[in-house]
């Protein structure tokens, strides 16, 4: 192992998340390469930097004047300079303070700094990376992204383990939560995950149910499990019912319990609206982890960055740094929520106004989707039927449910989607019937 390995993980001793880190994060490191040599040199050489690999003129990175003319007002080293490994500084000083005003439940708990990723995709790959081996359960709920499968079972031999996502009041199922968390005592350890406002139910807990996971999460930890919980927190924000938890299930568990360790994965995609810039965020957090220990973990993160994607896009991080500094940031903002919010509760009038015999709509209070419960069990047909007979796209999520992305549809033009989509409905029942 490199003697660098070895290093952080000596930092690391004591802490439970070192006994939570796959073979492969306790091989990884920040290398002393290039990078971290280009990183001294940019800091130190104020005569002549020539380490990275770069053409500069005057000082300046070259950029080609057609497309400096399609930058705005962005500077050459602000479009097209590498950006560092762990991303642009002032955007993840900038971060953190957003996490902070975001989440109050916080209050003074350390945490780390936030690390520039490639989008939420690549966040949840790289912790994937650090934290999984073959084997090793995942606990997410039966509604899940189907993308975890491919990230974590396909990509790295992790075992998805489920839990009903709703209990029978239509509320997030804590007592199947804790069963699943239980059954993972043999194994020693387990990487939770979960996903607020969740794809594709469009539901976010109440405060109450954000406390009664917390506490589930807090009595596995006290059974000895070591448990590393992934806060994908994508479509973070966006809440439209006063009784739901308004902040990231992070500030809860933060620094819960000496054998958690917590991860927060968000960004600008949809937080910002920024869904093409591609720029995502982990945080790490956990209860007796000093800021050597997070700094020791975020080189690990570093590692994995440095060996896979090297860096992030700089000039969506410079244009994301302009944005978060704006004043009229956070009116923007509104406005967008204000739509979306509108959409919302269209949808939910159309829905709690129709018969639930043929499409039965699951819980949803938040995000950018709601999802029916397909009576028939034929959703890839009314999928294939809406696309082909009624030019209308959703997706099947196997033959039990049918996704709507209504965030993606103008208010005016919600009412006769639904319309649609339940003629279409009652149409394959009736078929599927005879």
């Amino acid at each position: 192992m490199n003697t660098l390995a070895v290093e952080l993980n000596d930092r690391l001793s004591g802490t439970t998340s070192l006994e939570l880190l796959s073979d492969f994060g306790k091989r990884f490191f920040f290398p002393k390469g290039i990078a971290a040599q280009s990183a001294e040199a940019t800091a130190k050489a104020s005569r002549y930097n020539a380490t990275i690999g770069m053409a500069f003129e005057r000082g300046e990175p070259m950029i080609l004047p057609s497309l400096k003319s399609s930058m705005g007002d962005l500077t050459a080293g602000e479009a097209v300079a590498y950006a560092p490994n762990a991303g642009d500084a002032v955007l993840r000083k900038l971060w953190a303070e957003e996490i902070r005003k975001k989440n109050p439940d916080l209050g003074s708990a350390r945490i780390g700094t936030p690390t520039v990723v490639t989008g939420l995709t690549n966040g949840i790959a790289h912790l994937a990376d650090l934290f999984v081996d073959p084997g090793d359960p995942v606990v997410i709920p039966d509604m899940f992204w189907g993308n975890y499968r491919l990230i974590f079972e396909t990509r790295k031999g992790g075992r998805i383990v489920t839990y009903p996502f709703f209990d029978s009041d239509g509320t997030f199922n804590v007592e199947e939560f804790r069963g699943a968390l239980r059954g993972r005592r043999e194994h020693g350890k387990a990487v939770v995950l979960l996903n607020f406002p969740n794809n594709p139910t469009g539901y976010s807990p109440s405060t109450d149910e954000v406390d009664a996971i917390a506490e589930a999460i807090r009595d596995e930890a006290d059974a000895g499990t070591r448990l590393l919980l992934i806060t994908d927190d994508a479509y973070f924000g966006l809440f439209y019912e006063p009784e739901t938890y308004r902040q990231s299930i992070f500030a809860k568990t933060a620094l819960l319990h000496p054998n958690l360790l917590t991860a927060k994965v968000d960004g600008a995609t949809k937080e910002d609206f920024a869904w093409g810039f591609r720029v995502g965020f982990v945080t790490f957090a956990g209860e007796g982890m000093t800021d050597d220990h997070l700094s020791a973990l975020e080189r690990k993160l570093l590692g994995a960055i440095r060996s896979s994607i090297s860096n992030s896009s700089r000039p969506a991080q410079s244009l994301l740094v302009k944005l978060l500094q704006s004043r009229s940031h956070e009116e923007e903002k509104r406005r967008c929520f204000e739509l979306l919010a509108a959409r919302y509760r269209t949808v939910r009038e159309i829905v709690c106004a129709r018969d639930t015999a043929v499409l039965d709509p699951l819980p949803f209070n938040s995000g950018y989707f709601m999802s029916f419960r397909v009576v028939c069990r034929r959703a890839e047909l009314l999928r294939r039927r809406l696309l082909d007979e009624r030019s209308i796209g959703t997706i099947a999520i196997k033959d039990d449910f049918l996704r709507i992305a209504y965030s993606a549809v103008d208010e005016e033009d919600i009412a006769p989607l639904y319309e649609e989509v339940y003629r279409m409905a009652s149409s394959v029942a009736t078929e599927s019937a005879r």
